[in-house]
């Protein structure tokens, strides 16, 4: 039998709340503006939600274009492509400058023309001043959490590789900015955090189960199949950890689910619907 006095130590070094609406910048004080993408757009000034329903529609297009690039600039000719298909490049360039001058006095109201730090230029591209902490934006902060845990995974330090896995799966509340529908700017970053988050999921489930955490597996493997439910080796996860925790209705329960799956893809299923060993290893841990 494990001790006991092993399991709650790893439980406290996980941090499984984290709040939607941001994250806190490195340093004393919290960033300015913060802005989440994940499941809804949503942005706050000094933690007060900002109306924004008087500004152009086009201009809160190029604001949450901008936020669902994080942090990285974009050129002036993407932006217009995006938001002024079809147009002249002499017109598009007129259209960007304009919007992005409507875009800062609606971030910064009181500050002047120069002096506007929110929204950077970078010769001819413009991004979220991010790097300089009065800009979070919580893709921003759900990618560094991943690139933490990858490298914490890859130095063989397996709590923090946890803690960071599960603080950036706890930030993913859904796809980015699922207002904007299909529209190509918003597809890739949409389609990469989607995976990000997938892959999240299932490590931290395959790390709670080595840890002797089953239902945290279970619940980290059922987060990922909210996101995916097409992932074969999140299913897995989740019958194995609720196996492993005793809970054979609840595996009985994921089985079903996961036969049902199956059925409308049109494919078989296997009598067992285990995990193979060799499935449960961790390369990178």
């Amino acid at each position: 039998m494990r001790s006991s006095s092993s399991r709650p130590l790893l439980v406290e070094r996980v941090a499984t709340q984290t709040r939607r609406e941001g994250y806190r910048a490195a340093g004393p004080r919290a960033p300015e503006v913060a802005i989440a993408v994940f499941g809804q757009f949503e942005i706050t000034r000094r933690g007060v939600a900002m109306d924004l329903t008087a500004v152009r529609p086009r201009v809160r297009t190029l604001l949450r274009l901008l936020a669902a690039a994080g942090g990285r600039p974009l050129h002036r000719d993407a932006l217009q492509a995006a938001l002024w298909p079809g147009v002249s490049r002499e017109a598009g360039t007129h259209h960007v400058h304009v919007a992005i001058s409507s875009l800062r006095r609606a971030l910064e109201p009181c500050a002047g023309r120069a002096a506007s730090t929110l929204v950077a230029r970078d010769g001819d591209a413009y991004r979220l001043a991010v790097c300089t902490g009065r800009v979070a934006i919580d893709l921003v902060a759900f990618e560094c959490d991943l690139a933490a845990g990858r490298r914490a995974a890859v130095a063989g330090d397996v709590h923090t590789a946890l803690r960071c896995y599960q603080q950036g799966l706890d930030r993913y509340a859904g796809d980015v900015l699922p207002e904007d529908g299909d529209v190509d700017w918003v597809l890739g970053p949409r389609e990469r955090c989607r995976l990000a988050a997938i892959q999240a999921a299932e490590r931290v489930a395959e790390m709670w189960l080595r840890a002797g955490e089953p239902r945290r597996a279970a619940a980290a493997a059922q987060a990922g199949i909210a996101i995916d439910p097409y992932s074969d080796p999140l299913w897995h996860l989740s019958i194995r950890a609720h196996e492993v925790a005793g809970e054979r209705l609840h595996a009985h329960r994921a089985r079903a689910a996961y036969r049902r799956v199956l059925a409308d893809l049109g494919l078989p299923s296997s009598p067992g619907l285990d995990p193979e060993p060799e499935r449960m290893n961790l390369p990178w841990a």
